[in-house]
Order: C-alpha cells, then structure tokens, then sequence
C-alpha cells in the first residue's frame, strides 16, 4: 500500500522541533552551568559581609574624636567590659606623671614581683629602666613589667592603683575602677566611653605617644632585646593573618590582651584631627582580623565627617534695646560678647540644633551708650541642654542729643510733684492777689459814687 505523505508530515514537524529544542539546552547547558556556579568562599568576600560594624562583628564598637569630643559611631559604647587592656594606659599615665626621666635605671627587688602567666620573666636582681617597663606594658601588655612599674614609683600597689582611679575620674571615666596595675581581677570595669576618654588623654603626652607610635624598639636595659608591637597597623610581626594592616597616619596605643585578644584601642590622624577607635569582643577569623577590618571601616566612613562652625558670634546681632536722647538713635543692637565655636557634623542642620535664650537687665538704655556695656545674658542651648553663655553687650557708641535733652528735662521739671505744687501754689496766690485787687479797686470806686 502506498503511503500517505500528507499524512506523515506532522510527524516529521515533531520530530524536528523536538531535535531544535535539544540542540538549545545543548548550547545554553554551559552558560546555566558558568551562572549557577558558586564560587569558594574567600577571606576577602567573608571581609565584605562583616564591614558594617553595627553588624555582628564586633560586641562594642566606637569612635571618638578627642578635639570635637564628638562620639562619631557608638555601638554598645556604655556596656561594662573588662579593664585589663585599658589599665596599662591609665598604669603609664600615673607613671608619666611621676617619673622625671624615662631612661633612669633601676634593679628590681623581690618584694616588686609576683606570679603571673603574662610576663616577661623579670628576676630579682635585673637592672631595668622605666622607658624598657613602659615598652613591655604597652607593646606586649606585660604584667610583671606593669607590676615592676608601679611598685617602684609608688611603693605599692594599693597606692599607686588608688592614683590610677583618682586619674581616671579626672578624665571623666566614671565608669572605670581598677584594682591593681595590670587591670587583672573580677571586680575591675570600664566602657568603651571611659577607654575612649583616657587613650585621649594619652595622645596628649608627648613622652609616651614616642612609645606607643613604634613599631619596634630595642630596650637597652634588657640588651637591645627587639620588642615589636602588637598593634598590626604598626608592626607586622604577630600577624598571622597574611593581611597587611599597616597605616601611616595611625598613631598608636594598645592592641589586644590575655583577657581579650580580639580588641584594639587605636589612633589615627586625619585632616589635623585625632580619632580613637575601640574595638572590643570581636569574632575572630583567619584570613583577616575583624578587629581591624572594623577600624579601618569606621575610619573610612566616620573621618573628616565634621567641621569646626562658629554658631554665634561677636557679631551676630541677637536683639535691639531702645535708647532715649540718643544723636539720630532710638535704639541699639545687642550681641555676644564671645564667639561660640562647636564641631558639628557636615550635614547637621544647626540651626534647629542650636538654640538660645537672653534675659535683659532694663527696658532701655539712656544716651550716652558706650560700646561693650554689659545689659543682659544669654545662654546657649545644643540639642536643648545648656553649652555656653555670654554677656549680651551694646555693639555701638550712641551720643546724646542736647535738644532732647533740653526737652527732657523741661519734662522732668513740669512732671515733678514739689515744681507742680510751687506752681499750683503761686497760682492760688495768684488768682488770690489778683481777687483782692479787684474787691479794692472795687471798693474804692463806690466810696468816689457815694461821695
């Protein structure tokens, strides 16, 4: 039998559209695999998902700016830590104020050390000097070297601690109390706010910045022994993460500790002003720190974020008091007599952040006005708590008008009471002298008739 090809052909169409749609998942096979493969996870994509730091990576995060006294990112800033890092700077802040010459050597004494699992193994009888001290206690956070420290310049440690707290309260650290040199112990506490406030008062000391900005540094009284820092962004040596850290404008302070090996108090100088970065119970990694990827974020976003804006000058008029008899002036303008400068963020809108209130001593002034005179007070308010205040004082020397002075004081003579009653009195005299004479006159001239 003959077969019908008509019959055929929507077979043959199936088979070829069948054979078109294989021949395209053959082709797109290779672009769905080169889509849906997922790369390995790499040290650097695992540093892009934890740079945010109000994100996990760290349990407190902050950054301050000693100059601005501004707290530019606060994460957990006030929640109580452990004091062990941030007791070494307050233990070389005591020791800088009491020692004269960091260089001065002298031999330790048995009664100056103790045990501790974090030392540098200092004995009885070695010869140290105060600067050698200060570089173990900060570099390494050593604890006999603390210890050795305080015990020598204090004679112990109930006397030297008690000078630690006395200088953290100065600074404004309320939070903080500390019970020996090397901030070991359950008791001791502090907050990222405190830690912030006295690594600033550290930048400030010249002598122990010099230590702190090292990255290394060969300690004499210990036979040029090479001492290298922790801080990464200083020294590369105890990092193993195989990440460079090191920073040129950062310039010091302290890096981990026993206690708490993921933390760093850092500083760093951007623009002519310093920041302090604290960073403290952060998740550790081995590609990267988080400690570092988290200050090198916060000072990426945070630096160079403010200004310096004067919000009130001496030559910011605040109101107007009248003037009587002044020369061709009714009134004068009063202003400041200081300038009120603040750090405030780029974008802030200060005038709904700054607010002021003014009391006057009089309702007007009276001519002559004399530039500088003071006639009232003002107080400035930021965010409605009181930052400052300032004499409010006339801004102009006014002169009196001798014609209105004339005319005032013919006021005054025709408005006072005694000139009104001599004036009343003089009338009634007056009209009385004037009455008499008339009745005379009066009388005289009927006499004349009657004659």
């Amino acid at each position: 039998m003959k077969k019908n090809m008509c019959l055929d052909k929507p077979k043959r169409n199936c088979v070829a559209a069948s054979v078109c749609v294989l021949l395209t998942v053959c082709a797109l096979l290779p672009l769905l695999a080169l889509f849906s493969y997922a790369a390995p996870s790499t040290g650097s994509e695992e540093t892009e998902q934890m740079l945010d730091p109000v994100t996990d990576g760290a349990d407190v995060v902050l950054l301050y700016c000693p100059e601005s006294e501004m707290f530019l990112f606060d994460k957990n800033g006030d929640k109580s830590v452990h004091p062990y890092a941030v007791a070494k700077l307050v233990t070389l802040l005591v020791a800088d104020s009491l020692v004269s010459d960091w260089n001065d050597t002298f031999t330790v004494e048995k009664s100056m050390l103790s045990q501790f699992s974090n030392s540098y193994g200092l004995k009885e009888g070695d010869v140290v000097s105060c600067f050698d001290l200060a570089v173990l206690t900060l570099f390494r956070g050593l604890d006999d070297a603390a210890t050795v420290l305080a015990r020598k310049l204090a004679g112990s440690d109930s006397l030297f601690v008690e000078k630690m707290n006395e200088t953290a309260e100065k600074l404004g650290a309320q939070s903080t109390k500390f019970l020996n040199p090397t901030g070991r112990g359950d008791k001791g506490t502090t907050n990222a706010h405190d830690c912030a406030l006295i690594a600033a008062e550290f930048c400030r000391r010249e002598r122990l910045t010099a230590i702190s900005g090292e990255g290394m540094i060969s300690c004499a009284s210990l036979g040029n022994k090479k001492i290298y820092n922790r801080n990464f962004y200083l020294s590369s040596y105890y990092n193993a993460t195989g990440k460079s850290y090191i920073r040129s404008n950062v310039t010091g302070l302290v890096a981990g500790s026993v206690l708490d090996p993921e933390m760093l108090i850092a500083s760093a100088e951007t623009g002519g002003y310093t920041y302090i970065s604290v960073v403290m119970n952060a998740k550790k990694a081995e590609a990267f720190s988080y400690t570092y990827e988290i200050t090198n974020k916060l000072l990426k976003d945070h630096a160079g974020t403010f200004s310096y804006v004067n919000v009130l000058t001496e030559n910011d008029p605040v109101c107007e008091i009248p003037v009587r008899m002044g020369d061709g002036h009714d009134s004068v303008i009063l202003s400041p007599d200081r300038n009120f400068g603040f750090y405030v963020m780029k974008n802030s809108d200060v005038k709904s952040e700054f607010s002021y209130e003014y009391t006057l001593s009089s309702d007007y002034l009276e001519a002559p006005v004399n530039m500088g005179t003071a006639v009232g007070q003002l107080v400035l308010y930021r965010n409605g708590e009181e930052v400052g205040r300032a004499d409010l004082v006339t801004r102009a020397n006014i002169a009196k008008s001798m014609s209105d002075y004339y005319v005032e004081e013919a006021k005054k003579v025709l408005t006072d009471r005694f000139v009104l009653r001599v004036m009343v009195a003089v009338a009634v005299v007056a009209v009385a002298y004037v009455l008499i004479v008339a009745i005379i006159k009066g009388q005289k001239k009927k006499k004349r008739r009657e004659e």
